[in-house]
């Protein structure tokens, strides 16, 4: 598509994230559709209007959205992502783009690209990295397929924070998704240290050290030192954390992180780190070798 032209984009889907990109898009030039389910009921498109941040939104049914654009976000649920993609399907031609934005697992991004693409329509995968109410239009969006390229250039022009990761489906679903097992893991474990900290009378002391150990060095400098130092301390630290699952239980909780910690910790005792490796690399190179399992068939 020539840069210069004024793009027609449509979105499947009209929660918060078509909301907010397509406030940057209308913004910067672009013309905007939306369908949701909710065009069709009774006093729908009042209340999506009321939903979209900018005017000239055009809410319309899938039939009419599909035929007045060239590209499609779908912003659906994760569970209705396949299901948005096959009812395009009588519309879709080679002059489309269908990009899925969803927060679906890499088997699906390619399952709906197996969908989209003998339509003769391009396909992209999209993952949206962040909270989109803080960070707005610049929230990362990691884009794959095989014109990632030029459509990541077509949408910064728009206004919209996207990054080109690679060429192949799956890898930035693969990316979000890794991502996610650190922060929702992290919160998970946050939550867990301050409730057993409230109770102990301790939570803002917790609180301040837990910051102050980041804050000094730097988040990179720790996890550095941690995963570095772990092939020497994870017996050390086994009986640590194993010392601390019974305080946990003693304060009225249960441990449900810091016992899953203890077994990680357990478990490291059966790998041979016969070359202690010093380098982040080195040690989970060495880690996920060892503890890989077997794909049954």
């Amino acid at each position: 598509m020539n840069s210069a032209q004024q793009i027609k984009i449509g979105f499947i889907g009209f929660g918060e994230v078509a909301s907010c990109f397509s406030e940057a898009l209308v913004r910067n030039g672009a013309e905007v559709y939306a369908f949701d389910s909710k065009v069709l009921n009774e006093g729908g498109v009042e209340l999506l209007q009321a939903r979209s941040r900018v005017h000239g939104i055009e809410f319309c049914d899938l039939p009419r959205l599909v035929s007045s654009v060239d590209i499609i976000l779908s912003t659906v649920t994760s569970a209705s992502a396949v299901g948005a993609a096959r009812s395009c399907l009588p519309y879709l031609d080679k002059r489309h783009t269908y990009v899925d934005l969803n927060s679906t697992s890499p088997a699906i991004k390619r399952e709906i690209s197996e969908i989209v693409m003998p339509t003769g329509a391009s396909f992209l995968e999209g993952a949206i990295l962040g909270a989109v109410r803080v960070f707005g239009a610049q929230t990362r969006v990691l884009l794959g397929g095989r014109t990632v390229h030029a459509f990541t250039a077509l949408l910064q022009q728009y206004g919209i924070g996207a990054e080109a990761l690679s060429e192949d489906i799956g890898r930035a679903s693969s990316l979000k998704f890794l991502r996610s097992t650190f922060s929702k893991s992290c919160e998970a474990i946050l939550l867990e240290t301050l409730m057993a900290a409230e109770l102990a009378g301790l939570r803002d002391e917790v609180w301040s050290e837990i910051v102050l150990t980041f804050a000094g060095r730097g988040f990179q400098a720790v996890a550095e030192a941690w995963i570095t130092t772990h092939p020497d301390a994870h017996r050390r630290r086994l009986r640590e954390i194993g010392e601390v699952v019974e305080q946990i239980r003693e304060y009225g909780l249960t441990p449900i992180m810091t016992d899953s910690a203890y077994r990680f910790f357990e478990r490291s005792e059966g790998i041979s780190f016969v070359a202690t490796p010093r380098s982040v690399a080195g040690v989970v190179r060495s880690m996920a070798r060892q503890l890989k399992t077997r794909t049954p068939g």
